[in-house]
């Protein structure tokens, strides 16, 4: 499978140019920025499809252990940089298998179980399906009010610096909500 990411040079609120780059397992460099005339600008960067590591730097290299993960679905992210930096990314894999929690709201209003407490895993990501909005948590029961809120179409993924280990929950209001998530 190949990543895709789009890239915008951006100063103020003027895009400078952009393009788009297919990734793969190899660390691949953007093109550097236009001029930006000795001030800096900012790299703003959409995930078009699969997950990448990213790294903004003179001569960068991306990889597991200098970048940062994004996957499609996530809002774009957006770097500083300075003049001739450049943005580099590889595919993003998850390293083991990951195993499917899939699924969908059995109950409307009651949290569920979405994945038993787990002390090897290292993240999971849930994308909501449904056309209502879900919550997901691992430190609380979520509710109407309570964790992390996954619109309609959105994808959640857990931070990259680590995922909890206990049990997982998630919450909808509406019974047959579903949903594509996924724990490694």
């Amino acid at each position: 499978m190949t990543a895709r990411i789009r890239i915008e040079w951006v100063r103020g609120s003027q895009v400078f140019g952009a393009h788009e780059m297919n990734v793969g397992a190899v660390s691949v460099q953007s093109e550097a920025p236009p001029d930006f005339h000795g001030v800096g600008g900012f790299a703003r960067i959409t995930v078009l499809g699969g997950a990448v590591l990213l790294n903004v730097d003179e001569d960068p290299t991306a990889s597991s252990e200098t970048s940062q993960r994004y996957a499609a679905g996530q809002d774009p992210v957006v770097y500083r940089i300075n003049e001739g930096w450049k943005v580099a990314a590889i595919e993003a894999t998850y390293g083991v298998t990951p195993t499917d929690r899939s699924g969908s709201i059995t109950a409307g209003g009651a949290s569920q179980t979405l994945a038993a407490a787990n002390p090897a895993r290292r993240g999971y990501s849930v994308q909501n399906t449904s056309s209502g909005p879900l919550r997901v948590s691992a430190s609380v029961d979520p509710g109407a009010a309570a964790g992390y809120e996954i619109q309609p179409g959105q994808l959640y993924e857990s931070p990259a610096h680590g995922s909890p280990a206990g049990e997982l929950k998630i919450w909808g209001a509406t019974t047959g909500q579903t949903f594509i998530a996924e724990e490694w």
